[in-house]
């Protein structure tokens, strides 16, 4: 399963996006700030977007970020792997 996670996101169109370019579940994760550890301990997220205002607290959960994280500190995409948020980088995955 992969995402979107963010506080307010009713007007995204992502999942549409996703539909009609993906053959994979891709859906919305409206989260209050106290709801966060819930989501990045979610072991059946393959990826996930952030959207704000939650970029800069999952940046600062990642074990390892990209070379793109660290210089730009541009920060889209989540993979998690072995239950541990594990890359950070400005391309999103599509499987």
């Amino acid at each position: 399963m992969y995402g979107l996670l963010g506080r307010k996101l009713s007007h995204s169109l992502s999942p549409q996006i996703h539909a009609h370019f993906g053959k994979y579940s891709y859906e919305l994760f409206c989260r209050e700030p106290e709801e966060l550890d819930e989501i990045f301990q979610d072991k059946t997220l393959k990826a996930y977007n952030v959207t704000i205002p939650y970029k800069i607290e999952a940046f600062n959960r990642c074990d390892e970020l990209s070379e793109t994280a660290k210089a730009f500190f541009d920060f889209a995409t989540s993979e998690v792997a072995d239950d541990l948020i594990v890359k950070a980088g400005a391309v999103p995955v599509a499987r």
